[in-house]
């Protein structure tokens, strides 16, 4: 090696092209590698320029610049062509020194290359120091290729060379020989460059001759499994297993599943009858019918301690009649396990940033596996992020969902209450914070107040403690019809939800607003006859017109608008029960009030 050219350039000091500045800042130019143009990219160049010596390696400190060359021999500095705006990428440096069939080392480096290519041995180098996940590699398919890590010492500050090489191997994915630095005697950051500086490898059968027994043949890593996979031929009548559930059609075992509320109606009250339910194997809630016998059951009350939580499944036994039976209260006590932890956190943040499994999250897990729950409750979401997430974050969400789904054990639901976002208070749809809660879920329950104008007027007084469950998504099965629970309030079953026959409710409300109405629709009737038809109001001009007359003469005397539905639904009634007969009128089938005598006449009849 020459003296003029320290460092095996392509380009040394004395041969620096007209466009490549000699000074950078304090450093100086100390020689520069080409990469010759393919396909679309164009010839790249890496200077190296040289500055203070490093006191503590006792080389100069190095900085480096990159250039792309251009027409007549003109290169300009970076990557990235002005014009097109597109950013080039530096494959393998040193390509055109590999042959089929030979040998060839991977280095760390243009330097370390271009010092093997100076004994006449074929070796390429990365681009830079984080290529080796990324540059292409397939010009070295088939060869014999020998990976050459810089004899770098490992500090928690800086990984070593060895790292580059571990990336290259992985994509590799075949045999290939290793050199140790270790056996070799260089000095610490020491290179093949370094290698022949010292003049003991003139060429490169003297180079193979001391990398003897200085090379470790690394064997092909065994095939991995294939990712993915085909059906069965008879996949269309084999016999498979169906989706299982914790209750027929809610909460499938083996996901995720999401309760959304606001505050104070009822979430937390409703998952302890579900835990209730699932350990008495109890159909407490007629829309919750267990699949399984007696279960166990893991519930994380992270806002409330132990003594709140069996006043509340006190007032639940009570509330069902489990404390007449002393089957169903020794099976809460033994197969019910509560986790109440205020301070819990799913995940802590790593040195790296990333979030990982947090101690807590390691025990419950480790609990869990030897307790084999078939369900999990978490109440609240709020809880299992401890305040060292934010709930809004999507790949916060997906980060803890992942880690809940590796701490369940298999077979096992999980069930995570969520209070709803501010936007939607009153609808109890969404889960506050990011949607990713909404998409990780295979199932979401909501839980609301009577929301619509119908709900609150078939429901009247009780409207007030009444709450709607709807399922909003499932992905494993049919979406259920939504059910309506009332909240207890005496005080021995405060709080508890028991369901309601909604369809009872909203025909009670039906009847007891025709009974309001009929002797006005009597009273509109003698003044407006109508058909039924032009009650709606349907027909021609004529008709609707008399319809129109018959509704204001109705809503006149009633007081208040009355809806077509109860109109309608009052007409029909009083005409099945006889007060009201169809009559002709010319062409015309108009409903008439029947007189009191003529109603009695029929009845003596």
């Amino acid at each position: 090696m020459s003296t003029d050219n320290p460092h095996f350039a392509d380009m040394p000091p004395a041969d620096r092209h007209g466009d490549i500045p000699e000074n950078k800042g304090a450093y100086r130019f100390a020689g520069a590698w080409t990469y010759p143009a393919t396909g679309n990219v164009p010839p790249l160049l890496k200077a190296r320029y040289d500055g203070p010596v490093d006191q503590k390696t006792g080389k100069p400190k190095k900085t480096m610049l990159w250039l792309h060359g251009k027409a007549d021999d003109v290169w300009v500095f970076g990557l990235q062509d002005k014009a097109t705006k597109q950013t080039h990428k530096a494959g393998l440096y040193g390509l055109q020194s590999v042959r089929p069939g030979e040998s060839c080392f991977i280095v760390e480096g243009e330097k370390a290359a271009a010092a093997l290519h100076s004994i006449g041995a074929a070796a390429v180098g990365l681009p830079g120091k984080d290529s080796a996940a990324s540059v292409d590699l397939s010009p070295l398919d088939g060869l014999d290729v020998i990976l050459w890590a810089d004899n770098d010492p490992e500090t928690p500050e800086r990984k070593n060379g060895a790292d580059a090489m571990n990336a290259l191997a992985e994509r590799l994915a075949r045999a290939h020989r290793r050199v140790d630095p270790d056996v070799l005697d260089l000095p610490d950051k020491g290179d093949a460059a370094d290698l022949v500086n010292m003049g003991d490898v003139p060429d490169s059968a003297a180079l193979w001759k001391l990398l003897d027994g200085a090379m470790q043949d690394v064997p092909a890593p065994p095939p991995t499994e294939p990712m993915g996979e085909h059906l069965p031929d008879d996949w269309l009548t084999a016999s498979i297993p169906p989706r299982e559930f914790v209750f027929r059609g809610a909460l499938p075992l083996d996901a995720v599943s999401l309760l959304v509320a606001t505050g104070g109606t009822g979430k937390s009250m409703l998952s302890l009858e579900l835990a209730a339910s699932v350990a008495t194997g109890r159909t407490l809630l007629s829309c919750f019918e267990p699949t399984a016998g007696p279960s166990r059951v893991a519930v994380l009350a992270l806002e409330d301690d132990i003594q709140e939580v069996q006043r509340r499944l006190q007032r639940v036994a009570r509330a069902f009649s489990l404390e007449y039976d002393t089957r169903d209260v020794l099976a809460v006590a033994r197969n019910v396990r509560f986790f109440c932890l205020p301070a819990f956190a799913v995940c802590a943040v790593a040195r790296d940033g990333m979030l990982a499994e947090s101690p807590d999250l390691k025990r419950l897990a480790d609990e869990l596996a030897e307790f084999r729950p078939r369900l999990v409750i978490a109440d609240p979401l709020a809880g299992l992020l401890g305040g060292v997430v934010e709930e809004g974050s999507n790949e916060a969400a997906q980060a803890v969902i992942g880690l809940l789904r590796a701490a369940m054990p298999p077979g096992a639901a999980l069930l995570v209450c969520a209070h709803t976002s501010k936007a939607e208070r009153m609808l109890s749809t969404t889960a506050r914070g990011a949607s990713a809660w909404m998409d990780a879920s295979r199932q979401v329950l909501a839980l609301r107040p009577p929301d619509t104008k119908d709900e609150t007027k078939n429901l009247g007084d009780d409207a007030r403690i009444t709450v709607v469950l709807e399922m909003t998504k499932s992905n494993y099965s049919a979406l259920a019809p939504p059910v309506y629970l009332q909240r207890c309030i005496e005080p021995q079953f405060a709080g508890v939800l028991k369901p309601i026959n909604y369809a009872e409710c909203k025909q009670r409300a039906l009847q007891e607003r025709m009974a309001g109405i009929a002797d006005v629709v009597l009273q509109a009737l003698r003044e407006c006859p109508v058909t039924m038809q032009e009650a709606w109001p349907k027909g021609n001009k004529e008709a609707i017109e008399r319809g129109d007359a018959f509704i204001v003469a109705l809503n006149i005397r009633a007081g208040r608008n009355v809806t077509r539905i109860d109109r309608l639904a009052c007409l029909k009634s009083m005409c099945d029960d006889g007060r009201i007969a169809k009559v002709k009128d010319g062409r015309r089938e108009v409903l008439a009030p029947v007189l009191v005598s003529e109603m009695d006449e029929d009845c003596q009849l």
